[in-house]
C-alpha cells in the first residue's frame, strides 16, 4: 500500500469516527501500519472511549408495538382530563396509544375499531361493559413518532362514588387505566 493511500485511509477513518481516532492516532505516534498489532495504550484508550460512548448514548427504543404505551383519561363535556368530577358532568373515558419512539410504530388489531370496549367499576365493585359495534377485521394502525392514536367512549352522567376504568386495546398488550370519582 502506497505512502498516499495509507494517509488518506487514515483521514477517512478519522473524519468518521472522530475523536476516538483521534486519540488512538496520537497515541501510536502517526499511521499505523496494518500489518502492525495496536499499541496496547491505544488499545485500552480506544475501548474506555467506546464504553463512555455508549454509557452516554444507551440503548435506543425497540421501537415496536411492544414499546407503545396504553394511556386512560376520564374527560368532562370539555374535553379535558381530570380525576374528581361533579355528578351533573357528562363524562367520556378515551385511551391513547402513544408512541415514545423518533419512528412509526404499526401495529395490527383484530377490529376494524382501535379500542371496540370499556370496562367501568361502578363504586359497588360491579363491572360495566361498554362500547361500539365494530367489524371482525384485521385493521392496520401506525403512530406518528412521539405522536398517539385516541379512542373515547360517552359515558354520561353518574352517581357520587369512586370509579375505575379500563380500556384495553386487542393487539397490544396491556390497558389504558384511570381511577376517578364523581361528587
Amino acid at each position: 500500500m502506497s505512502d498516499d493511500s495509507n494517509k488518506r485511509g487514515g483521514l477517512v477513518a478519522l473524519a468518521m469516527t472522530g475523536a476516538v481516532v483521534l486519540a488512538a492516532f496520537l497515541l501510536i505516534g502517526g499511521l499505523q501500519d496494518p500489518d502492525r498489532p495496536m499499541a496496547p495504550e491505544a488499545e485500552r484508550l480506544l475501548e474506555e472511549k467506546r464504553a463512555t460512548f455508549l454509557a452516554e448514548q444507551g440503548t435506543p427504543p425497540a421501537c415496536g408495538a411492544e414499546s407503545l404505551e396504553l394511556v386512560g383519561a376520564v374527560l368532562n363535556e370539555k374535553g379535558d382530563p381530570g380525576t374528581e368530577f361533579s355528578a351533573d358532568q357528562d363524562l367520556r373515558v378515551a385511551v391513547a396509544i402513544r408512541n415514545p419512539c423518533p419512528t412509526v410504530v404499526r401495529f395490527q388489531t383484530p377490529t376494524a375499531c382501535l379500542a371496540p370496549l370499556f370496562r367501568l367499576t361502578r363504586p359497588d365493585g360491579t363491572v360495566q361493559e361498554g362500547g361500539q359495534m365494530c367489524a371482525q377485521m384485521i385493521s392496520d394502525w401506525e403512530v406518528e413518532p412521539e405522536g398517539a392514536q385516541r379512542a373515547s367512549f360517552a359515558i354520561g352522567n353518574l352517581p357520587p362514588g369512586a370509579y375505575s376504568v379500563e380500556i384495553p386495546v386487542p393487539g397490544l398488550e396491556g390497558s389504558g387505566t384511570a381511577s376517578f370519582s364523581v361528587e
